[in-house]
């Protein structure tokens, strides 16, 4: 970082980046001292060859981005620290900028290259300038390396912009060329060696004296880690580490959704509840190691005995939550929960343990226009308890109103399912 000694200047500009206030030594070393007139960091740090990094440098720091590069004046070479100008409300209202002196043992190709390397790896990526009078493009370092090119290709950037995305790219331009402020746009680009990567390219005008643009700037940054890593912290937000199924933030947003649907539709829906029965009980004979892994077993067994429709997802502890959607009233409803509970039919076997599970079941089925998704997550809690309530290793069948319309046969069907003797290893409960 740069430090502040007694040959430093310095200098603040406003939001149109025209100096503000300056320090006196950096006054007095202005030929137009006695001029009133507003100058910009343009003219307070001039650059011969028209390619003002120092002006480039104070638009990145409107925009949040502080700078160190290299730069001459007076025949002195100084390092500067380019900063964002914060307001008390924590708004952006100009720049600030710090110049010290270093060696002169620069030539000034040798500074133009530090100046250039120094902005990318600010930048973390690389940036473009486009002279829109004669098409000449510079293309940093660090944008070359990006898009996998060496420094002698001569390229258009456009061509290196995703098949697919070429035409939301190509309409941002189009519309920001004809205002004059510049975009700011999430898009995938093809490296030179097929390689996809994103990026967040942000363009900005830079205006000449009259107002007009006379050169486009572009930051280009590489975003594909970055969306990697938030698909994960995503991933982790929504999904339960253990056993990699959605967790119950991720199966509420589903229901919600679903219901909005269901309601267009008219199509019914159900909730099941499980939760394993003396479950404690493994952990305390096997450890707490053995039931973690029971429950990524049971996770796996559960996925296997639902519909590709349908969400399992862990509520919490050993409890799972099911969600299906589209399902065929009371009888998709009694399918879906035997298939569950077909799951558990099996042991568990792992590191030699061979270890049998029961589980208790609560179903409940959500015909159109019934139940918040609170309450159909608590019907179906409650006919978990019920079955549990009633010894475990049961299925529970919550009330609903459809319950009350049954026929007289649909009603002796579910009486038989209660006794049936080839069902004798877990008992269907309904209410009566």
């Amino acid at each position: 970082m740069t430090r502040y000694d007694d040959r430093s200047i310095a200098w603040t500009t406003d939001s149109t980046l025209h100096v503000a206030t300056l320090t006196a030594r950096l006054r007095d070393a202005l030929e137009s001292a006695a001029d009133t007139t507003p100058i910009s960091v343009g003219e307070l740090w001039p650059d011969p060859n028209d390619f003002n990094l120092v002006t480039i440098a104070h638009r990145f720091a409107l925009d949040g981005d502080g700078s160190d590069l290299v730069a001459r004046r007076c025949g002195t070479t100084y390092r500067l620290r380019v900063d964002p100008l914060m307001s008390i409300d924590g708004s952006i209202v100009g720049v600030v900028g710090l110049a010290t002196p270093v060696s002169d043992d620069h030539d000034e190709r040798k500074m133009r290259e530090v100046s250039l390397d120094a902005l990318d790896c600010e930048l973390g990526s690389g940036w473009w300038y486009l002279n829109p009078t004669t098409g000449d493009t510079i293309l940093s370092p660090g944008l070359r390396a990006l898009y996998g090119i060496d420094a002698s290709t001569l390229v258009d950037i456009r061509t290196f912009d995703h098949p697919d995305d070429r035409q939301r790219i190509a309409l941002e331009i189009s519309l920001n060329t004809m205002s004059g402020t510049g975009f700011r746009c999430d898009h995938r680009i093809v490296r030179a060696d097929g390689h996809v990567r994103t990026v967040r390219e942000h363009v900005r005008a830079i205006p000449g004296r009259e107002g007009a643009v006379t050169a486009w700037i572009g930051r280009v940054l590489d975003l594909t880690e970055l969306r990697a890593r938030e698909m994960t912290l995503e991933k982790l937000a929504h999904f339960d580490a253990l056993t990699r199924l959605p967790n119950r933030s991720l199966i509420r947003e589903r229901i919600d959704a679903a219901m909005v649907l269901r309601n267009e539709d008219r199509a019914d829906c159900a909730m099941f509840f499980v939760d394993l029965d003396d479950f404690k009980a493994i952990n305390d004979s096997y450890g707490h190691a053995a039931g973690d892994r029971i429950l990524e077993l049971v996770s796996r067994r559960l996925e296997r005995h639902v519909r590709a429709s349908d969400v399992v997802a862990r509520n919490c502890g050993d409890e799972f939550l099911v969600f299906a959607e589209q399902i065929d009233g009371l009888h998709g409803c009694e399918v879906l929960a035997q298939s569950l509970n077909s799951a558990f039919a099996a042991p568990f076997a792992f590191d030699g343990i061979s270890i049998t599970i029961r589980a208790s079941i609560g179903a409940v089925l959500a015909p159109p226009d019934r139940y918040t998704t609170d309450e159909l997550i608590a019907a179906a809690d409650h006919a978990m308890y019920a079955a549990k309530h009633s010894g475990g290793n049961a299925i529970h069948f919550g009330e609903n109103e459809t319950r009350q319309e049954l026929s007289g046969y649909e009603r002796q069907k579910f009486a038989c399912i209660r006794s049936s003797p080839a069902r004798s290893r877990f008992a269907f409960v309904a209410n009566a």
